[in-house]
């Protein structure tokens, strides 16, 4: 379309009057080429009146017939004038002088003017009930005008045309197909209103508004019903993927009479009229390849090998749905991705439509996207891939969508964040269900590698960088590709590739809303001569290291055996003992490991089922991982089930339950309000230590290790000491200058330090 730029300040009104006037000038021919539309609505015209002669064609013959038209039929009448009957009262006003039907017709004869055959027209069109061979020869005359505007034909270009025809293909519409959308897209156009004032026989009773009627679509369409019904059949493409739609209506006003009609679906008339495009209909496409290889996803998530099994495996023709399910960003549209790619079939994603859609139009856009992606993949082959799909499943009628889960003939995988407002009833309609958890810095170091590789960029980042971004920026494969990318091309003194990656990626990580990781700074040696640690269950604590090197051996072999090897270990003791710092000495010095660390903040969900699932995540990552998991704050978890006032309380023990006893790997828990703990937990500890005050000596020694100097008699005095004061103390005198550090002003912080303590600290509060 060309379009005006030369409206300016001044000729604006100027040019809008000329614009005004060119509008309202009467033009009673359409020009050379008509609309693919108009085209359309004089075909239903002509059928029309050759059923009802008698009907108010009136738009016809001001829209469309041509003065030829007109002529030829002004010439018919006027041969056979003497014997119809032209005794019509109504009178027109020509050039200020009265005329009837009659004069009409014999002024045109003298004059020839076209003004006085206009006016018989209109007055003809409108008078149903006046003499049947005039009223034959109208009906003649507008089929006879529609058949020469149909012989000329529209450009090609017309964009109405040009979607019907893509409609047609896209959809594999028969010809009578595409002529029953035509007619249900044009029914309620203003220049296609049907109107019969004349009562013939009460049986043949012609209700204006009964557009959408089988008999109606078979006169005006052409359609028989034999046709029509197939048409409407569930088999047919325009029931299955509803591009057509029956609804039951009451006829006018009178509620006693219901009527059952045809519509076209709204985004299918918008998109013919050109309102919208075809993603309103349909929004289907082929996903690009993934970021990360089958091979390399599978040694990371081992049963994805189980699902590429049952895809090779899969019996053509048939259903097999399988859901993905779990925390989004963890690579669950990644192996669809790899999947189809191993197995060289095209992987046919369902789209998300035109997000101005209301949520009805949506659903109904993206079942219909799916069920021609079934009907293309069961004849060339390939995988749909239907993702987010919450509104489906949740949204979706449960009959229409058990009928689609049986009758489709190509694997879908099917993709959602949350299962836990999908009823069991269409749950169990899966063939098969893949949880997905939150990867382990292992798994992201490894996803980090085969981008890298993919993107042959290897040597911009050493091994000790890539294990360095992982750990801090826990971003997914689509993230990493695009850092990585931006890395290769701005490789230049100022910025490093680390630097680049760093960047991108953690901006992405923000965008996204995922939490960041932390660059661990190096911790100094842990002292236990500084730590006070009881028996608790077991009679002497020399056996604790022993006992914890023995597991991991056991631990280590269980890759191997298959075996599931689980060690339980409960810290509890006031505050500042030293619990947290044990569980990263178990890790890091004893049995060089990763400590996986949670707390409240990390598992309590807002959403009813998010807290049992990061439950079940954080276990499932730390399995991955080989690290041990360490749950700070215990006493915010494990609270007896007796005393709980809400049901999500008991589920959340229970859950912690069920994973503590399936966890293969070393649990360290650790609190400071020990009493709270529901013994069916407290009970699955296989190690229990109590941490405690110091004690004098330890006190004396620690004091010289932070200060220097001799422990002042003051501070012995005091029965609770523990290490994590001497630290604090450190830390408020560190910007102290040196000579100000005087032994008074340590020993003065220090007791009000003491003196502060809460002596309730480690209560539970509640939450």
């Amino acid at each position: 379309m060309q379009l005006h730029y030369e409206n300016t300040i001044e000729n604006y009104f100027k040019n809008k009057r000329e614009m005004l006037g060119k509008e309202c000038v009467s033009e009673k021919s359409l020009g050379s080429q008509p609309t693919f539309m108009d085209l359309k609505i004089m075909e239903f015209w002509s059928r029309f009146m050759h059923h009802y002669p008698e009907g108010d064609c009136r738009t016809f013959c001001e829209k469309y017939m041509t003065d030829d038209s007109i002529v030829n039929l002004m010439d018919r009448v006027y041969e056979v004038r003497n014997s119809i009957d032209l005794s019509i009262r109504i009178t027109t006003e020509i050039e200020n002088k009265s005329y009837k039907a009659k004069d009409l017709l014999e002024e045109f004869h003298r004059s020839r003017r076209i003004i006085f055959a206009r006016q018989f027209l209109n007055i003809l069109a409108h008078w149903g009930d006046g003499d049947t061979y005039t009223r034959q020869l109208l009906s003649r005359s507008i089929t006879e005008c529609s058949a020469n505007w149909l012989a000329k034909g529209c450009d090609e270009g017309d964009v109405s045309m040009q979607r019907a025809f893509e409609l047609k293909r896209l959809f594999h519409l028969s010809d009578e197909a595409l002529e029953l959308v035509l007619y249900l897209w044009l029914r309620d156009h203003h220049n296609m209103f049907f109107k019969v004032e004349k009562i013939s026989e009460m049986f043949d009773f012609f209700d204006s508004y009964d557009r959408g009627s089988f008999r109606r679509i078979s006169l005006i369409a052409g359609l028989d019903s034999t046709v029509l019904h197939n048409l409407c059949s569930k088999e047919s493409a325009l029931i299955k993927f509803q591009l057509v739609c029956m609804e039951e209506s009451f006829r006018n006003s009178d509620l006693r009479i219901k009527r059952r009609e045809l519509y076209l679906a709204n985004e299918v008339s918008d998109f013919l009229y050109g309102f919208s495009d075809m993603s309103r209909i349909m929004d289907l496409k082929t996903a690009p390849k993934p970021c990360v290889d089958y091979a390399q996803i599978s040694k990371t998530n081992p049963r994805a090998s189980f699902v590429l099994q049952m895809l090779k495996t899969h019996q053509k023709g048939a259903p097999l749905n399988i859901l993905f399910y779990g925390r989004e960003g963890t690579g669950k549209t990644e192996l669809a991705k790899a999947l189809a790619q191993e197995l060289n079939v095209p992987l046919l994603a369902v789209g998300m439509g035109d997000e101005s859609m209301d949520k009805e139009s949506l659903l109904q856009t993206r079942l219909r996207s799916m069920l021609l992606a079934d009907w293309e993949c069961e004849r060339s082959g390939g995988v749909i891939l239907m993702d987010e799909a919450d509104l489906v499943l949740n949204k979706a009628e449960k009959g229409l969508l058990n009928i689609i889960f049986e009758n489709l003939k190509t694997p879908v995988i099917w993709i959602t964040n949350n299962i836990d407002s999908i009823e069991n009833s269409t749950r169990r309609r899966f063939d098969y269900s893949l949880e997905f958890f939150t990867f382990s810095n292992k798994e992201r170091v490894a996803i980090w590698q085969s981008v890298l590789k993919a993107q042959q960029a290897e040597s911009i980042l050493r091994d000790d960088e890539i294990e360095s971004v992982a750990k801090e920026i826990p971003v997914m494969a689509g993230s990493i590709t695009l850092a990585v990318r931006q890395a290769q091309r701005m490789q230049t003194a100022v910025f490093s590739p680390l630097n680049v990656v760093r960047e991108i990626a953690s901006s992405h990580a923000k965008l996204l809303g995922i939490s960041m990781g932390s660059q661990k700074a190096k911790e100094s040696e842990y002292n236990m001569e500084c730590v006070r640690i009881s028996s608790g269950d077991i009679k002497n604590i020399d056996y604790v290291i022993p006992m914890l090197k023995n597991f991991d051996t056991q631990w280590r072999a269980s890759k191997l055996n298959g075996r599931r090897e689980n060690l339980n270990i409960f810290l509890y003791g006031p505050p500042g003992t030293g619990k947290s710092a044990y569980a990263r000495h178990i890790a890091r010095d004893i049995l060089g490991r990763d400590l996986l660390v949670k707390r409240a903040s990390d598992i309590l969900g807002g959403i009813v089922g998010d807290t049992e699932r990061n439950i079940r995540e954080m276990f499932r990552e730390a399995e991955q991982s080989d690290a041990i998991l360490f749950i700070d704050e215990a006493d915010s978890f494990f609270e007896n089930r007796s005393n709980a006032k809400n049901h999500w309380e008991v589920t959340l023990v229970n859950e912690f339950i069920c994973q503590m006893d399936a966890f293969n790997g070393m649990l360290v828990a650790a609190t400071n309000y020990e009493n709270v703990l529901d013994w069916a937990i407290r009970r699955r500890f296989q190690l229990k230590l109590a941490f405690d005050y110091m004690e004098s000596k330890q006190v004396s020694k620690t004091w010289t290790t932070f200060f220097g100097d001799k422990c002042p008699r003051e501070v012995f005095a005091c029965d609770n000491v523990s290490i994590s004061d001497f630290q604090n103390e450190r830390r408020k005198l560190a910007y102290v200058p040196v000579e100000l550090r005087s032994r008074e002003l340590i020993l003065r912080n220090m007791l009000e330090e003491l003196a502060n303590k809460d002596e309730h600290q480690g209560r539970k509060l509640g939450l």
